[in-house]
């Protein structure tokens, strides 16, 4: 019988060969290994960045930074890091911490060195950078007031940019189009309320009541729905300050969208930014997402589907095609005609894409989360998206970074971090 070492040391060898078996001829250029609970790993073309917390009781996070060779540029600690925001050719690292009353975060950005350039608090979920690093948006509504509201911050200097986009709205979604260039999608619900119907079912609370006030509310339900204007969509140019297209979006055959505010998938954006896929649900509000549009830069729609499913992620293949999530399915879609090439279906597959990639007819795709319970990897062919790997041989590998040049894995059996050619 395997002592619980003996178990880590085997699980640890299984995963090494699995490695061997997705990277054939790899060579290992650093390891790093951490005695934490790993929070977060992040990665651009210069850097990878760890979050993780030594003690399972305390808020301080520990927050390494490494260089793309696997070199320790610095380490500190930090109290309650939710995440790091970082561009792909941009030199600095926001880390997203802290909490306040107005839903805000605490956005640091720090050099190679470890200095700290600026603090700023932003609306959570934090800043996402453009990929040169030269401005900073916010992504998404957040918190269950849904107090988030769109943001532009000009990051070399720390500072807020004024925009034109009012905050009449209840739900936002905005992605980077390009280095300048944000696509939004907006949507304002106004609660309609009947105050005489109020002011009855009050009176009859205070009366102990409760009942009556019930059956009156219920009976009049109507009386407080909320009224959804149609969904917009913006492209914003960041510096001219201008927003030069605003439309209602909805399907073709004129039905309104709807989307939520805690989903992960309503907007997505190739990679030339030519196409954007909108998820969203058809009139009436849904757990998940069941529509999908792709549309053009003018709002135009290319095709669509009005029962696509639920809908968890989404996240283009390059510009051709299309990666659906939900719960347990994985669909491709062809982006020039909407038609579906394969699905596979999983035990689970999670709420959120971190990595989806091509190499050599292969479709890597990792979840966001990190925990090694949950957090899964596939490998799938891209023709037939059959499993070209069993996902149950590949529960201990987690990709963090994948390019032609670099392959950064983490270890789950062992929480290394392993920096590959």
């Amino acid at each position: 019988m395997l002592s619980v070492s003996g178990l880590l040391f085997q699980g640890a060898v299984e995963a090494q060969e699995i490695l061997d078996k997705l990277f054939p001829g790899k060579i290992t250029i650093a390891e790093k290994s951490f005695n934490m609970r790993i929070h977060r790993i992040d990665a651009n073309n210069k850097y990878v960045a760890v979050v993780g917390y030594p003690k399972s009781e305390s808020s301080i996070a520990d927050v390494y930074l490494y260089d793309i060779n696997g070199n320790k540029l610095w380490q500190k600690e930090i109290d309650r890091v939710y995440r790091v925001s970082m561009a792909e050719e941009y030199n600095k690292v926001i880390v997203v911490s802290d909490w306040n009353l107005k839903d805000e975060q605490k956005n640091a950005c720090y050099d190679a060195k470890g200095n700290k350039l600026w603090e700023i608090w932003v609306t959570a979920p934090g800043l996402t950078l453009s990929s040169d690093g030269k401005y900073g948006i916010t992504t998404k509504v957040s918190g269950e007031e849904w107090l988030g509201h769109f943001q532009v911050f000009d990051i070399a200097a720390g500072q807020e940019l004024k925009h034109p986009i009012k905050r009449n709205y209840r739900h936002f979604f905005a992605q980077f189009l390009n280095n300048r260039k944000v696509v939004i999608l907006l949507q304002r619900i106004i609660e309609r309320r009947d105050e005489e119907i109020l002011k009855e079912s009050r009176r009859l609370r205070k009366e102990g009541k409760d009942k009556a006030a019930r059956e009156l509310i219920e009976k009049n339900k109507s009386a407080f729905e909320p009224i959804r204007d149609p969904l917009r969509f913006i492209i914003y140019d960041i510096p001219t300050g201008t927003v030069e297209i605003e439309k209602g979006l909805h399907l073709q055959d004129g039905r309104a969208l709807w989307v939520g505010p805690d989903w992960f998938g309503n907007l997505a954006v190739s990679e030339n930014g030519q196409f954007i896929a909108v998820a969203a649900v058809v009139g009436t509000r849904g757990a998940t997402s069941s529509c999908l549009q792709l549309i053009d830069k003018q709002g135009s729609i290319i095709w669509e589907k009005d029962k696509a499913g639920g809908i968890y992620d989404t996240e283009f293949i390059g510009d051709d095609r299309l990666v659906v999530i939900d719960w347990k399915n994985i669909r491709l879609f062809d982006v020039s005609n909407g038609n579906k090439l394969w699905e596979y279906r999983a035990e689970q597959v999670g709420y959120a894409i971190k990595e989806a990639f091509v190499q050599e007819g292969h479709l890597f795709l990792q979840n966001l989360t990190i925990s090694p319970q949950m957090s899964r990897l596939f490998l799938l062919d891209l023709k037939t998206g059959e499993e070209i790997i069993d996902k149950q041989n590949l529960k201990d590998v987690m990709i963090v970074k994948m390019d032609p040049h670099r392959r950064i894995i983490l270890n789950k059996s062992n929480n290394k971090l392993e920096f590959l050619k």
